[in-house]
């Protein structure tokens, strides 16, 4: 094997090996799907009304998920504005949904430009009934995608200390006077959607967080054992974990004081945050422009105050 085809062929199994990783989520989400529609949310979260609740009546598939980010708002936002196939990717398992390309470990300046009734490409052709338009927006507390049969919203939520609370909420009405699109919504929603949503989440949530530096008298990661060549040539942000959902254990997230549980729990569940402050490091990520964000309202209907 060529040095040039060794990484490649490195990506590829490790791409393999997660998808297998994730096999037992994706043959349990239809027996659990009381439970994982409403993944990570509180009670009060998933009653809380979203922008483009009231877009798409009568739809038999509704999500509320939620992850606790230890970043602010504004270093969360621009990972979702530049979210898309032949974008940034879906920070997720990319040999299913980014055709094995990997997703962007770093803020791509080109895709930052967000505007109103662009596409948010699902697939290599982008078209009215596969891929989510912008509907609207406001800088750096919600972002909206839209389609036909379906709505894809974004809030974004200040916590203390610096946290954000990122919730997400899918909407799906599966038309039935297109049988074949309709059966394909189903297995994809059914089926395909928790699985990779939740390692969305986890990849915004990875990708966003500052990335740790070790500090004095502080315990190294097993990341950063490792040998000075790799080290040095593996991106600052890149934090992938080996996921186990097989485990069947209690997973406790806790938001501001409420606790919401599940009964898969892995490595990926437990914020690098939270290891964070035991192990006694700390880091910042830099983000392009490096100032303020200025915030900013749109809609479909043009610019609100």
């Amino acid at each position: 094997m060529t040095a040039t085809s060794s990484p490649l062929h490195h990506r590829w199994a490790r791409e393999v090996r997660d998808v297998v990783a994730a096999v037992p989520l994706f043959v349990s989400a239809p027996l659990l799907r009381p439970w994982h529609t409403r993944w990570g949310a509180t009670d009060a979260e998933v009653a809380t009304a979203m922008p483009g609740d009231d877009l798409v009546p009568g739809c038999q598939y509704r999500t509320t998920r939620a992850i606790t980010i230890a970043a602010a708002a504004e270093a969360v936002w621009p990972w979702l504005v530049q979210v898309g196939f032949n974008r940034a990717g879906f920070y997720s398992l990319d040999l299913l949904d980014n055709l094995g390309r990997p997703s962007a470990e770093e803020l791509l300046p080109q895709f930052q430009n967000l505007q109103v009734g662009q596409w948010v490409p699902m697939s290599p052709t982008p078209s009215g009934r596969t891929a989510f338009r912008v509907h609207s927006y406001e800088e750096p507390r919600y972002l909206l995608w839209a389609k036909a049969d379906s709505t894809w919203c974004w809030t974004l939520t200040d916590l203390s200390g610096g946290r954000t609370r990122l919730v997400t909420r899918i909407r799906t009405r599966y038309d039935w006077r297109h049988p074949v699109d309709a059966a394909l919504g189903v297995l994809l929603m059914e089926v395909g959607d928790f699985p990779m949503l939740r390692r969305m989440l986890h990849g915004i949530r990875d990708r966003a967080e500052p990335a740790p530096e070790a500090s004095s008298g502080s315990h190294l990661l097993l990341s950063e054992v490792a040998a000075p060549s790799e080290a040095s040539s593996r991106p600052r942000c890149s934090r992938r974990r080996t996921t186990r959902p097989w485990r069947l254990r209690i997973a406790e997230n806790t938001v501001d004081g409420s606790l919401t549980r599940g009964p898969f729990f892995s490595a990926e569940d437990v914020s690098p945050a939270a290891t964070k402050r035991h192990r006694g490091v700390s880091g910042r990520r830099l983000h392009p422009g490096g100032g303020a964000h200025t915030p900013s309202v749109c809609s479909g209907e043009g610019r609100v105050q």
